[in-house]
């Protein structure tokens, strides 16, 4: 496919959730949002790669590779991207992990060096999504739902500025 016109799809995986953005290269949005495991994590991440292949056919599927948090969190992290490879694979589309580190210093580079400034960022790439920007977090409180969406495009930026 040529690159004007690629469609990706770039997935943010939690433990409890996961975000996603599908794009066309370089800066379309087509569909995004937040989900949670409500059934199982084969089914919830099965559902939203057949949709987006049967309507926008993606060529690749981005996900972070996550080295960082608990030991418990990275096991069940990897676990969630191999079914994420299984499930994209068996719909012949490539599944590219990036390192959270490649990714944190492109943005460090563009003067973004926290998750509020990278989400800043983004909205001006995807202006769709400055409705669901999450408020400037405090050291003491929790992350934002909405966060999750916003590591996803980040992610979908990241890949934009390196092809």
């Amino acid at each position: 496919m040529d690159t004007a016109t690629e469609r990706v799809l770039a997935i943010e995986l939690r433990v409890q959730r996961f975000g996603f953005v599908l794009f066309e290269y370089p800066d379309v949005l087509l569909d995004w949002g937040v989900s949670g495991y409500h059934t199982s994590v084969p089914e919830a991440l099965d559902r939203k790669i057949a949709y987006c292949a049967d309507k926008f056919a993606p060529v690749v599927v981005l996900c972070r590779e996550r080295i960082g948090g608990s030991e418990h969190e990275r096991t069940v992290l990897n676990r969630r991207i191999e079914v994420l490879r299984e499930l994209a694979e068996r719909r012949s589309i490539p599944v590219r992990l990036v390192s959270a580190s490649v990714v944190r210093k492109h943005f460090q580079e563009q003067g973004r060096n926290n998750k509020d400034e990278v989400s800043q960022m983004v909205v001006t790439y995807f202006p769709e999504l400055a409705w669901r920007l999450p408020a400037k977090r405090r050291p003491w409180q929790s992350e934002r739902l909405s966060q999750v969406l916003f590591d996803a495009a980040a992610l979908a930026v990241f890949h934009s500025a390196s092809n």
